[in-house]
């Protein structure tokens, strides 16, 4: 690969990023390219590099792609592990090997995020991180029902012994509720530094909706979003079902709105 010889892109060629809600699951995003030349364009290499990240956004399939005059291209990238050392307010660059008319060059630039989804990402996970050093979280099992009756999701928090928290709510999904139309449901748990048993919560769930549409689309409804307290200060941490499980909640879904059935 050449070495990075400029600081901008290509006249006419402009960058930016975005993450998707079908990046999410995965931990990608999406560099978007837009050539604003009056010919083809090659990109191979795709690195961001970040103050935020203990590595590099490296991109996830190896090859070319030919972007045509006018054109945009997006191409996904895989997300580090963010370094939660970093300021939050750092910015991104891309570093990008392109050929324009034969030349092939690598560049390095800001990268825009118009979105500012990596803000609010980097928040996320290192409000987890931070969570996890009172107690570690997972959906450890679930029960399915009948249409009708509400099903049971089990919640398993173990304390560290290290620090302190507090569990507040989870919130519904998209796709999952608890009933009567709550949009979150109480936990209320202390974790202390003064033991280690876990506690397992059940969790009552129904369906939000019966859309057989949200289900074949699904890219966030098995992702929940906690509410947690620590050092006094409130926020929301994400938990999301491992694959196997979201594969039950869905087929679950499924079952419990009859959908198929005549």
């Amino acid at each position: 690969m050449p070495t990075p010889t400029d600081t901008a892109l290509p006249d006419g060629v402009t960058a930016q990023w975005y993450q998707w809600r079908s990046d999410v699951a995965n931990g990608n995003a999406q560099v978007q390219i837009t050539n604003g030349t009056d010919s083809a364009i090659v990109v191979s290499t795709v690195r961001v590099t970040d103050p935020r990240f203990e590595g590099a956004a490296e991109r996830v399939r190896d090859g070319e792609s030919t972007i045509a005059a006018g054109a945009t291209t997006d191409i996904t990238v895989a997300l580090p592990t963010m370094n939660c050392d970093a300021s939050a307010d750092n910015g991104s660059e891309a570093e990008i090997t392109a050929s324009v008319k034969g030349r092939e060059s690598t560049s390095r630039a800001t990268l825009e995020d118009p979105l500012g989804f990596l803000s609010e990402l980097y928040a996320k996970d290192c409000r987890l991180e931070a969570f996890t050093q009172a107690a570690n979280i997972d959906f450890t099992g679930f029960t399915p029902s009948e249409p009708g009756s509400q099903a049971t999701l089990e919640l398993t928090v173990t304390p560290t012994g290290s620090a302190t928290a507090r569990l507040d709510a989870i919130r519904t999904t998209n796709l999952l509720t608890f009933g009567s139309g709550k949009e979150a449901y109480p936990l209320g748990l202390e974790i202390t530094t003064g033991g280690d048993a876990a506690s397992v919560i059940q969790i009552p769930l129904e369906p939000y909706r019966c859309d057989a549409h949200a289900v074949q689309e699904d890219k966030r409804g098995t992702i929940f979003s906690l509410e947690v307290t620590q050092d006094g200060k409130p926020g929301e941490v994400e938990l999301a079902a491992s694959p196997q499980l979201r594969e039950e909640l869905l087929s679950w879904v499924a079952s419990w709105c009859e959908f198929g059935s005549d």
